[in-house]
């Protein structure tokens, strides 16, 4: 009676005879949804029901048991496997865009399975073809573009889908990047394509999406030095621990739903952007990195979360990350520099629209640390209204003369509960830490913010322009200066319970016998504007005079006056009391 092993083999040698193919095994590979470990080979249960059937039994028996499920890749064990050796192929630089040709067309005619070459050697090809339920399996293998390609490395056929079927392992080397590495392009509908342990360098696009991607999978894999590394169309991109490195744009397309954990974009002139007039929508990135991009970190439209991601500046030139719509969630990120990772030199995070309003973001939970020459934590791009955004909760740590926000207009917004440090000697005159344009009527919160300096700033902690119907309540001002500055009206703004910044006061002043006024310097930290927020009342007996007004208000004083001089050597005492909170 031979051993399991030996009748294992025969089994196989009969399935395979059947199907007329020499070029193949049965193989196992667990995992239903990517490549595990090596193959596991039947159950002696299995081989042992089948050892006494002709080949045409235990062929009809394995695909009953082993054949792929709904179309997609096969589960359980037992997988064809074509080597592309059996074809013909030997390595090296002649081009055997043939031999894989045929190595894969005998997969796909057996119903799907695993294409593979020989562990260490490096092949020449293009065109390789792309279909159903056929599975590359390339780990240790080299396969490298010929030296003036015609054709995209791996490439599908004009088709209404393809589902199922993917790369594990390999290296991959394009010439001059002129051709892509997987193109999709003639695809209407992509389901289920996995690309895993791969390592993709030196093409025009590493991987070019169909007309609908539903569920790519990319992961545990190095694109690098690609013009693009991933052009994505629509629906479900899956990206797990992927290095793009050195790409000009790592990540574009027309996306939506991408879901990223752990990937690296770093080292190019882009990390992830919309396609021109495309957008990224309802997508999320998380643990990712952006860093040492010339240009910008991510570029994202609407309905995206990006959480646990870390922003690095490169050469005083790049933009962190740009917001161009509206429900936005960036929370607990670092924006930030360290002396070998460079500055940045345009905002961390920037919103940039071309549409009247953007709505309903939220930047919260952040750290920042803003330095360079011209850097800014939170900036904006144009005229469009911020509506409705939350700033909250975030540490912040500015250089010298840096800025951490500046906004145009910002309206029914709040700004609320961060804690920002100011490092260097001081801020320069004229400049704010938050220096915000016009709130409309709508009025914005300024709530439970702290400003701490560790030297005296010339610059304001506020720089703001219309302050109407908005509240300042809860703020902490030490070591500043100016910690409020406006350029605009001041139109309903309450101030309440903020510390070192004097929003009310009192006091008491008179009249002497023939002055008929007396000019109050009251000394608040914001100017008054009206003189609803002035009280004043008489102390003392008016003598001749039968009423007193207040006059001239300016930001710093106001002036009381009587109508004639008290006479009789009379005194005219009056208590007064400012309250810019009232």
């Amino acid at each position: 009676m031979p051993q399991p092993s030996d009748v294992r083999l025969i089994t196989e040698k009969r399935h395979l005879l059947d199907y007329r193919v020499t070029a193949g095994r049965v193989a196992a590979l667990e995992n239903a949804a990517g490549f595990n470990e090596p193959p596991l080979g039947f159950q002696d249960l299995v081989v042992a029901g089948l050892v006494s059937q002709t080949a045409s039994e235990t062929v009809a028996a394995l695909d009953g048991r082993f054949a792929p499920q709904g179309g997609g890749r096969p589960v359980g064990k037992g997988e064809l496997v074509f080597n592309v050796a059996d074809f013909g192929a030997i390595g090296g630089t002649v081009n055997e865009s043939t031999q894989w040709a045929a190595a894969v067309n005998a997969c796909a005619a057996a119903g799907g399975g695993v294409v593979t070459g020989q562990k260490g050697k490096t092949y020449t090809a293009e065109g390789i073809p792309l279909k159903s339920n056929v599975w590359f399996d390339l780990r240790g293998v080299t396969i490298n573009l010929p030296a003036t390609p015609q054709k995209a490395m791996f490439k599908a056929p004009v088709t209404s889908e393809l589902i199922g079927g993917g790369i594990c392992g390999g290296e991959f080397g394009g010439v001059n990047k002129s051709q892509h590495w997987v193109d999709m392009a003639t695809v209407e509908t992509l389901q289920s394509f996995v690309m895993e342990g791969v390592y993709v360098h030196d093409f025009n696009r590493a991987y070019n999406g169909s007309l609908n991607d539903r569920f790519p999978v990319l992961r545990d894999s190095r694109i690098w030095q690609n013009n693009i590394g991933a052009y994505v169309t629509m629906n479900h991109p899956i990206f797990h621990f992927v290095d793009f490195r050195f790409n000009d744009v790592a990540l574009t397309g027309s996306i939506n739903d991408l879901y990223a954990v752990g990937c690296k974009f770093n080292w190019g002139r882009v990390g992830v952007q919309p396609a021109e007039g495309k957008t990224i929508r309802n997508s999320q990135f998380v643990g990712c990195v952006f860093g040492r991009n010339t240009e910008k970190g991510a570029v994202v439209t609407s309905r995206c979360t990006i959480t646990g991601s870390f922003f690095y500046g490169r050469d005083n030139n790049d933009d962190g990350m740009t917001l161009q719509g509206s429900a936005n969630v960036i929370t607990s990120n670092y924006f930030g520099y360290e002396d070998v990772d460079g500055t940045w030199g345009g905002a961390a995070v920037r919103f940039a629209s071309t549409g009247q309003f953007q709505d309903n973001n939220l930047i919260a939970n952040n750290l920042f640390q803003v330095n360079g020459s011209t850097a800014v934590g939170i900036g904006q791009t144009g005229t469009t209204v911020l509506r409705s955004t939350t700033i909250a909760g975030n540490t912040v740590r500015c250089g010298a003369n840096r800025k951490w926000i500046v906004l145009p207009s910002f309206a029914n917004g709040k700004i609320s509960t961060n804690n920002i440090l100011i490092t260097a000697a001081g801020l320069e005159a004229g400049n704010g830490l938050v220096e915000i344009g016009s709130m409309g009527t709508a009025g914005s919160d300024f709530t439970d913010n702290g400003f701490f300096a560790e030297s005296t700033l010339a610059g304001e902690a506020f720089k703001l322009g219309d302050v109407i119907g908005s509240n300042f309540i809860g703020n902490r001002f030490r070591n500043i200066t100016t910690p409020v500055s406006t350029t605009g009206s001041l139109i309903n703004a309450r101030w309440r319970a903020n510390q070192g910044f004097n929003t009310a006061e009192t006091g008491t002043t008179g009249i002497t016998d023939g002055q008929t006024s007396v000019t109050v310097t009251h000394g608040l930290s914001v100017p008054v504007t009206s003189a609803r927020w002035i009280n004043v009342t008489s102390m003392s007996d008016m003598g001749l005079a039968g009423k007193f007004w207040i006059s001239d208000i300016t930001g710093a004083s106001f002036k009381i006056n009587i109508d004639r001089v008290a006479g009789g050597g009379k005194f005219c005492s009056f208590a007064w009391s400012v309250d810019v909170g009232r």
